[in-house]
């Protein structure tokens, strides 16, 4: 199996960009009364965008009650005036990317021991020095043939 890297590094800096760029644009946005009613649509439309570009990075919120619970209250805090001037998509985002990149460094160290251990263990072909992809087969004489060893490919 390949290692899995669903969100590097310039990826995971790159989405932090965007949730602190909403963020902000929302707190401009809440200093006025009138533009404090645009923005729970500027929070919906950014926390849809970060929820798309996880899902193309193959992050799912369903099989993790973490994430699940902070994208819930994500969402929800973003959807309220004025309290939409707190960087929550940008802390949820920032939760929900060290969740991913700790899922992905635990299942990637698992498999790099996996490995290591099928590495260590004795192989029959390995051990006689001879090539893994090509079995050498060995015939040996019978009791009536008095025929020496001989490998035979």
């Amino acid at each position: 199996m390949k290692e899995r890297h669903r969100i590097p590094g310039t990826t995971a800096f790159l989405m932090l960009s965007v949730a602190v760029f909403i963020d902000i644009f929302q707190f401009f946005l809440d200093l006025t009364v009138f533009f404090a009613l645009l923005a729970p649509v500027m929070a919906g439309i950014g926390w849809f965008t970060l929820w798309f570009w996880f899902k193309l990075r193959g992050v799912t919120f369903s099989d993790n009650s973490q994430r699940m619970t902070v994208n819930f209250l994500m969402g929800v805090l973003e959807l309220v005036p004025f309290v939409d001037a707190l960087p929550g998509l940008t802390f949820g985002t920032w939760l929900t990317i060290r969740s991913v990149q700790a899922e992905d460094k635990k299942r990637n160290d698992s498999l790099k021991q996996k490995q290591s251990t099928e590495k260590s263990a004795p192989n029959r072909l390995s051990q006689s020095g001879e090539n893994k992809n090509q079995a050498t087969y060995y015939n040996r004489g019978t009791a009536n043939n008095n025929t020496p060893e001989r490998k035979v490919a």
